[in-house]
């Protein structure tokens, strides 16, 4: 029973994962889409970058998909 509640919960609370769209290939609104795969376990679908430019000793968040 508590976990249907939590589920019932959670499925309501919008969350940042809850943004996009993943189709299995593609991140819908990613600003730079990739295809770069890593050793053959995973890959690199697309990336979102903060701001186009930091100043030295700054710093910048990047999203990875």
């Amino acid at each position: 029973m508590a976990v249907l509640a939590v589920r019932l919960w959670a499925g309501q609370t919008p969350t940042p994962y809850a943004a996009t769209h993943f189709d299995g290939a593609a991140v819908d609104n990613a600003q730079h889409s990739l295809d770069r795969p890593f050793s053959d376990q995973m890959v690199l679908l697309g990336y979102d970058v903060e701001r186009a430019s930091v100043p030295s000793g700054g710093t910048v968040d990047v999203t990875l998909y």
